[in-house]
């Protein structure tokens, strides 16, 4: 009874923060008959024997005021119900990825082998997207942080893939679209080109809003959670697609320009054998302005594959015409004045349309013009 009351009362002295110099080290009479001291001059125990009816757990938890940094966090298990919610939207996004790449309709074909000038049924990769999205919508509330960010990261997957795919036939309809302007161009049936230019810029325009809605909604690493898609094929596709929606965006204003250079030259022909000069000297000079004007355009476009040919036509056929509107308008000018054409003009003009394209020698203007 003596020992517990003199620790009892030790006890209480040091709670109240006394700074008064503490008694001598008192000795309390054990049931023995022996002694011990029950109390240092700092406080502390003589020893680090755990006193009876206290473990050395304890004592270890009341003397540790600060957690261990050094403990690891507790991982939390996947929800399994949401694994398999997970595992079934991978699969829809793969059933996606492969009727993307099946577009192009060629053995072991990929994303970037789907190009403008690919055929696209777009909803045949959006139909399994929206799939993919209802089971990421169907999570379970117990799903883990780790699942959700999985699930937020194949959502942008999903984004990639639905919106590339409504880019990539927007770009199909602008390609359409272009080969039918060349096709009235060189037909010299140009009436209907401008309202196709007006389908080609909003073909454009669609294929603009859908990359961009897929730049914003996703990113590389968001490939992290679908091994069907590595972040350097999500760049690249990313980069095609910008590089054919930057080209369609340069074509309406120079297509126009060919259009009016292709109808000068047909008025300028037609004029310079009816001897109008005057006219065909100013139909000439628009010749050369309109078609220098889609030359230069051209020659500057960073030409994605699937309009490379076409481009490269119309560069070469360009040349070619305003060549011979130079020679031609020459030969205008001095029957403006009252003078003979220059013959050798018209014979250098006629040499620029031999050496011409087939495309520019089957134009009407062209036959006018090596009668001439």
């Amino acid at each position: 009874m003596r020992r517990r009351t003199i620790l009892a009362t030790a006890g209480v002295f040091l709670s109240a923060g006394c700074s008064e110099i503490l008694p001598e080290p008192q000795q309390t009479e054990t049931d023995d008959g022996t002694t011990e001291a029950s109390e240092t001059t700092d406080g502390t125990p003589p020893s680090e024997t755990a006193p009876p009816g206290e473990t050395p757990t304890e004592r270890e938890t009341e003397r540790t005021d600060e957690p261990d940094e050094t403990a690891q966090p507790r991982t939390e298990p996947p929800h399994p119900r949401t694994a398999r919610h997970l595992d079934d939207a991978r699969s829809n996004l793969g059933d996606a990825l492969d009727q993307y790449a099946a577009a192009a309709e060629a053995d072991d074909a990929t994303l970037l082998d789907v190009t403008a000038e690919t055929a696209i049924t777009f909803t045949r990769i959006t139909n399994p997207v929206s799939a993919a999205r209802q089971e990421l919508t169907d999570l379970p509330r117990e799903a883990t942080d780790a699942q959700r960010a999985t699930a937020t990261q194949l959502r942008a997957v999903g984004a990639f893939l639905a919106s590339g795919a409504r880019c990539q036939s927007a770009l199909k309809d602008a390609d359409d679209e272009l080969d039918y302007i060349t096709g009235r161009l060189y037909a010299e049936r140009t009436g209907a080109i401008p309202s196709a230019i007006v389908d080609l810029r909003s073909f454009h325009s669609t294929a603009r809003d859908h990359l961009d809605t897929l730049e914003a909604e996703s990113d590389p690493e968001d490939t992290d959670a679908f091994d069907r898609l590595d972040s350097d094929t999500y760049t690249a596709k990313v980069e095609q697609l910008r590089r054919e929606v930057t080209a369609f965006g340069s074509l309406p204003d120079t297509l126009s320009e060919f259009r009016t250079g292709f109808d000068a030259i047909a008025r300028a022909a037609d004029a310079y054998v009816d001897d109008s000069y005057t006219t065909a000297r100013d139909e000439f000079g628009t010749v050369i302005d309109s078609l220098g004007t889609g030359e230069d355009t051209l020659r500057s476009l960073d030409s994605p594959a699937a309009i490379a040919d076409t481009v490269e036509n119309l560069v070469a056929d360009a040349a070619s015409l305003s060549a011979t509107a130079e020679e031609f308008r020459t030969a205008a000018a001095d029957g403006a004045r009252g003078v003979r054409p220059s013959r050798d003009a018209v014979e250098a003009g006629q040499e620029h349309l031999r050496d011409a394209s087939e495309r520019v020698r089957d134009l009407n203007a062209t036959n006018v013009l090596l009668r001439a």
